[in-house]
């Protein structure tokens, strides 16, 4: 009207298409729009500044992440067995121009986590705001990133966080943690009804020290036995949790001076006191849930008979800024019963599990490699065969890899349990589920790396010496158990060190002694193919965020169908409208024909229009 057409003006009609895509746009984004816990499954909070939010659908696992900082963010799937930073599958965070922008890394060692060659996380939705970083994320549950990405699984995740106070990526000083988490399927239920007793630190003060290992000990109780020890909870004093940095629980035999002196009270001193231990029966790090036994099964304790007479429980404390004044409390509190179950469960220690390797390992190396045996001949001397249920490896300060291989017939058909990045402050069990039958053979091979040390590394109990023991929980529990197994042989060197069988310990006879020859492993074992595919180590962040994700490129791609619907759809009109039949068939076509204000114009003498 009055010479105009409005919003059904070709022009205006565009304009008002583009603004609703853009609307669109910006809501699918989701960049004003905060994290609804309601959608997810689980959360937690990982630290007093750090939650998660999770759930799994349709294959894959959905992130949200909330974090009191204005800086960077990280959150990480740790290496299986370990847990630890190195050998970790990372997704960081970051606002870059204004934008949130995510990177899939992967870390190798404790530095900064290279970029992978492949980007599998998909950004959901991020903001920053009121000190506040949010962050919604999704990933394939199994990535098809082979070599640079870590599945997530049912049962136990080693999690691994951290955040900066910019968006600087730079180091995250203590702004840093891990632990375990049950992402898919359900936690196990401890039997709180049961009576239980408790292996804790008393009022015990923490020195002003980065790290700081203590050790109490607990006489096991005989009257009215024998009972099962059947789940282990560990107590966490809250204020405290920040420098709990791991427990180890063992099995005692004798009753040595030793743990007469470490009873109802810790001691710090730099030794570690496992000597006389024979079996390490639980493990535990910040976020693990509390360990439940199989139901068929229970450690055995309580009678006279009996080879467990003491436990000893190791505390890590970390405590990076030196912090004075730390009182603790925490420890592990065991559950038992007298309705004793089905078997009796028992330790079975591979390796080298009395430490008898003489030779030393040389200072500056980087991959030093000892095997150990034990041999086909010594489990035939099982009356039975067993049920592994769990396997803790242990080595101290220099140890760098670990793996046990099994054998039956000639042929090797598994690998039991296998770490690639050890760190030691990261000692933990790893769930497994295989049988040992009679005639098996076992090879359990430890790497070395003494890079950091001018001076030979023994064997030896001391955290600055080293060991190589794969403990193994199983049953039912062997005639005469703990029992040990296993031959020592040093590659480099080419000198075989010691050999026995299925003896208990302090028992020479046992089930007998077996001599060597041995048989090894075929040479390699010791290539990491985590993060073989090196990524391009010159990709900085800032080029990762100028790579568009796949949801913004599929965003692109549907605002510029719809831009091309709209356009196409009103230049139709407009060419329709034009044609006086269809107008006529059509009165719709009315409202998009070309209107103009008609004018006569005529020219004065001088041929200026009038």
């Amino acid at each position: 009207q009055n010479g105009t057409c409005g919003f059904l003006c070709p022009k205006n009609y565009i304009n008002v298409v583009m603004e609703k895509i853009v609307i669109l746009l910006v809501a699918l984004i989701g960049l004003s729009l905060g994290l609804d816990p309601t959608k997810y499954a689980a959360s937690k909070w990982l630290s007093p500044s750090y939650q998660i939010h999770w759930k799994v659908a349709d294959g894959k696992f959905y992130l949200g992440l909330q974090v009191n900082t204005t800086g960077w963010v990280g959150f990480g799937i740790g290496e299986p067995t370990s847990g630890s930073m190195p050998g970790s599958d990372i997704v960081t965070a970051t606002v870059i121009d204004g934008k949130m922008t995510i990177s899939d890394r992967y870390a190798l060692e404790k530095s900064r986590p290279s970029e992978d060659q492949k980007q599998d996380w998909t950004l959901i939705s991020g903001s920053q705001e009121n000190g506040l970083t949010t962050v919604e994320l999704s990933r394939k549950m199994v990535s098809d990133d082979r070599d640079q990405d870590r599945d997530i699984v049912t049962g136990e995740n080693r999690i691994i966080f951290a955040y900066g106070t910019t968006n600087d990526f730079q180091y995250h000083s203590s702004n840093r943690g891990a632990t375990v988490l049950t992402l898919v399927g359900e936690e196990p239920v401890l039997p709180t009804e049961l009576p239980y007793w408790e292996l804790k630190s008393t009022n015990f003060s923490s020195p002003p020290m980065v790290t700081t290992y203590a050790y109490t000990s607990l006489r096991l109780p005989f009257a009215d036995g024998p009972f099962h020890m059947i789940a282990f909870e560990p107590i966490i004093e809250e204020v405290n949790a920040q420098y709990v940095h791991h427990f180890v629980l063992y099995f005692c035999s004798s009753p040595n001076p030793m743990f007469l002196h470490f009873e109802n009270r810790t001691d710090y001193k730099g030794v570690q006191h496992d000597r006389g231990c024979t079996g390490q029966i639980w493990g535990w790090a910040p976020g693990m849930a509390s360990y439940v036994m199989p139901d068929i099964a229970g450690f055995r304790v309580g009678s006279d008979d009996d080879d467990y007479k003491y436990l000893l429980l190791q505390t890590h404390y970390d405590n990076p800024a030196k912090f004075q004044g730390i009182f603790d409390n925490s420890g592990v509190r065991i559950y038992y019963t007298k309705n004793l179950r089905q078997h009796d469960a028992a330790v079975l220690a591979l390796g080298d599990p009395y430490v008898n390797n003489q030779k030393l390992i040389p200072p500056g190396v980087s991959d030093f490699h000892v095997e150990y045996e034990c041999i086909p001949d010594a489990t035939l001397k099982m009356p039975y065969d067993i049920q592994i249920f769990t396997s803790f490896f242990h080595m101290h300060q220099s140890g760098k890899q670990m793996w046990t291989t099994q054998w039956r017939d000639g042929k090797k058909i598994q690998e039991t349990n296998r770490v690639d990045f050890w760190d030691f402050g990261f000692q933990q069990g790893t769930p497994v589920n295989f049988t040992i039958r009679r005639g098996d053979r076992f090879n359990t091979h430890c790497v070395y790396d003494t890079r950091g040390r001018s001076e030979s590394t023994r064997f030896g109990p001391a955290s600055q010496d080293e060991m190589c023991i794969d403990f193994l929980n199983y049953y039912p529990r062997l005639p005469g158990s703990p029992h040990a197994c296993g031959y020592s042989w040093n590659r480099q060197n080419n000198v075989s060190v010691s050999i026995w069988g299925m003896a208990p310990v302090g028992n020479s006879t046992g089930l007998g002694f077996t001599p060597n020859p041995v048989d090894f492993d075929p040479p390699g074992g010791m290539e990491i193919k985590f993060g073989a595919i090196q990524a391009d180590s010159t990709s900085p962040i800032e080029q990762a965020a100028s790579k568009p994700s796949s949801t913004m490129l599929a965003i692109i791609g549907v605002v510029l169908v719809l831009l091309l619907l709209g356009i196409g759809t009103g230049m139709a009109l407009v060419i329709a409208a034009r044609n006086p039949t269809l107008r006529q068939r059509i009165p719709f076509l009315q409202r998009f024909r070309p209107h103009y204000d008609a004018q006569i114009l005529t020219e004065d003498e001088e041929g200026n229009f009038l």
